[in-house]
């Protein structure tokens, strides 16, 4: 079952490329669809290495069932540029994904 491990390994290049060695039949990208986590793309509206950053962003989430948010003014790195917008759609995420989580036993 995909999880956060297999994400992590995507969204790092050197593991892209271990991703492309493990499979190489098939791209990062073919295997999103896979990832049954909870997803949250985090996106700059203004990042320089994407013609539309909202079309990709919009691309990205929907291969993974997720959703987006685009951060006004920011470029690649809207953690850095808007900590509290940023930090505030995680949170969303997280207390979203707890009250549709079913308990685990014994945990």
């Amino acid at each position: 079952m995909p999880d956060l491990q297999i994400l992590g390994r995507i969204a790092r290049p050197h593991g892209v490329r271990g991703e492309l060695v493990m499979d190489a039949d098939r791209t990062a990208a073919d295997r999103l669809a896979e990832i049954e986590t909870p997803t949250l793309v985090v996106m700059g509206d203004k990042d320089p290495d994407f013609k539309d950053p909202a079309a990709e962003a919009g691309w990205i989430a929907g291969q993974l069932k997720g959703s987006v948010v685009m951060v006004p003014g920011a470029g690649h790195y809207p953690h850095a540029q808007d900590p509290e917008r940023v930090n505030a759609a995680i949170l969303e995420l997280i207390a979203r994904s707890a009250a549709t989580t079913p308990a685990v036993a014994g945990a």
